[in-house]
């Protein structure tokens, strides 16, 4: 069963994830690998010594955005960006149960199939959902975690966010008009790029979308979970907002280093930020070495 309305759509939502990553200007490596929901593809970028940071982006959307944050850290680490299954890009589009460990498993098999031993794991947004379902699946499997902007520590508040970006989205869908589509970003990204406009907008006409968030993480699932963790909350995060993640953090992970928030961000990390985001993942995973 294809997530895609059409064969037409998949390809230019494909077309558009290759021009972004082309766009970034970097080196990259192309893979697959097998795993028990499918082949999924992996961008691998940075020198092959370095240090291995596994990226699991944020979902409904394509890898280059979430990886753009991460630019900065491409000189010193080894990154690895699989599409997640299920979601757009060049993966295998079977779609999990978000209320299940099936993104442990299959997250599980990601690690495994590039042959990793106990990576720093990232996830933004939906991906930090998935993180939490793999501490939780196979905590052993994780070196250190970082949760940029995250799901899984508690839901959406969704009445806000049907009025604010639900109702818009709906309005593009219908009538295709950008205003309703930038109405929509604007309180997750209120300065969107014409990049972001651009490939939301196909997501919104193209996309079956993925409407269940990843499950809300309880600290009995973390109970053998002791990697050093971080919690990067957006200030005006209307997706997660900052005051519920960081107290449910504190609840659930046993050995959180930090847990902090983003002044001035909204979900979508804004570029002038992001240099002293990547600088503050650096810290932390040199942190103790």
């Amino acid at each position: 069963m294809t997530i895609y309305r059409s064969l037409e759509g998949k390809e230019q939502i494909l077309k558009l994830y290759d021009q972004d990553w082309a766009a970034m200007g970097l080196e990259t490596e192309s893979a697959f690998i097998s795993t028990r929901y499918g082949k999924t593809h992996v961008i691998i970028s940075g020198p092959r010594d370095a240090e291995p940071i596994v990226v699991f982006h944020g979902g409904n959307m394509i890898s280059p955005i979430s990886f753009a944050w991460l630019i900065p850290l491409v000189k010193r680490y080894r990154i690895y960006a699989p599409d997640t299954v299920g979601h757009p890009g060049y993966s295998a589009e079977t779609r999990l149960k978000p209320a299940t460990f099936q993104y442990g498993e299959w997250a599980t098999d990601v690690i495994d199939g590039l042959g990793l031993e106990k990576p720093v794991v990232l996830g933004g947004s939906y991906g930090a959902g998935i993180l939490l379902n793999l501490a939780a699946y196979a905590p052993q499997k994780i070196g250190k975690a970082i949760l940029v902007v995250p799901s899984g520590f508690a839901p959406p508040p969704m009445l806000p966010l049907i009025a604010k970006i639900g109702i818009p989205m709906i309005m593009y869908q219908f009538t295709h008009k950008r205003d309703w589509l930038v109405r929509s970003l604007i309180p997750m990204c209120p300065q969107p790029s014409d990049d972001i406009v651009e490939i939301t907008g196909a997501v919104y006409r193209h996309l079956l979308l993925e409407a269940e968030m990843p499950r809300s993480i309880q600290a009995e699932d973390l109970k053998d979970f002791q990697a050093p963790t971080l919690v990067l909350a957006a200030e005006n995060d209307v997706l997660f907002p900052p005051t519920a993640v960081i107290r449910r953090a504190r609840e659930v992970i046993k050995n959180l280093v930090a847990a902090e928030i983003i002044a001035g961000s909204a979900h979508f990390v804004p570029p002038a930020l992001q240099p002293a985001l990547c600088e503050r993942i650096d810290r932390f995973i040199q942190q103790g070495k």
